[in-house]
């Protein structure tokens, strides 16, 4: 039996109500991916999970990829099918993103992680700025109907060198640039992010997977509650006001940014 199901399995039966640590773990689960598809955050909540079963850093972080990918995949195919993706810039940003990714998964951080938590917040802070500044304007309909061909592509290249290297708060930073940059609403940033970060998360899982940093079957039990989570997430986003949309971006953005600095301090 798998030793990460043992220790399942001897929690539940050492705790008052097995049923109910059940229901509490699909619930958090899925929860993950609710908040993960509608906005960010919802990796956090995954990985504690699977740290919380005692299952190994490379192997819990390649389990993750594994869960999160799925939660890309349901999550940019209904932000998809909802028209909330630039289809436009899309090809550009995934493509270059991969080959940063690439690049960025070689390199090895000599920074501390002090200094990464505060790159983060600063880049999380612009983010706001921007969401603030160009969300309010009305001519957001036809921004960006003339795309400068290799902005998208230098944009995408950087960021996939962040997820790569990174990843901190990646879809929070993704949003942010795409509103930074390209204009665009808060829902078609999140929808096309989604596409970037199922796509990264993607090339990941299978660079762990070959290293044998999977857990398919854990991974897989995990993911069926984040699908529906993604799902019923992305739905709630696209049934949205901008502004409260907004709203969300800046309070995910706020939490984020406190946890980082209780992390600094």
């Amino acid at each position: 039996m798998n030793r990460y199901f043992i220790c399942l399995f001897e929690l539940f039966h050492s705790s008052m109500s097995s049923y109910l640590v059940w229901a509490f773990l699909v619930f958090i689960i899925f929860f993950g991916g609710f908040i993960g598809s509608m906005m960010s955050g919802g990796s956090i909540l995954v990985f504690v999970i699977l740290t919380f079963l005692n299952v190994p850093v490379k192997t819990a972080i390649g389990t993750l990829k594994f869960a999160i990918t799925v939660l890309g995949l349901f999550s940019a195919v209904t932000f998809l099918r909802g028209g909330a993706v630039k289809v436009r810039l899309t090809p550009s940003l995934m493509l270059s993103s991969l080959a940063g990714a690439v690049i960025g998964s070689q390199i090895i951080l000599s920074l501390a992680s002090e200094i990464v938590d505060v790159t983060v917040i600063l880049l999380i802070c612009l983010g706001i700025v921007f969401s603030l500044k160009f969300e309010t304007s009305q001519n957001l309909e036809t921004a960006g109907t003339k795309p400068n061909r290799i902005l998208p592509v230098l944009a995408g290249f950087l960021l996939g060198i962040y997820i790569g290297t990174l990843g901190i708060a990646s879809a929070l930073i993704t949003i942010s640039m795409l509103i930074g940059l390209f204009h665009l609403k808060m829902i078609e940033a999140n929808g096309t992010s989604k596409m970037m970060i199922f796509a990264n998360n993607l090339v990941a899982c299978i660079i762990f997977a070959i290293n044998n940093n999977v857990d398919f079957l854990l991974g897989t039990i995990i993911a069926i509650p984040i699908a529906i989570g993604s799902w019923a997430g992305a739905r709630t986003a696209l049934k949205m006001e901008s502004s409260m949309l907004r709203m969300v971006f800046i309070g995910t953005s706020i939490l984020t940014i406190v946890k980082l600095l209780t992390e600094i301090i």
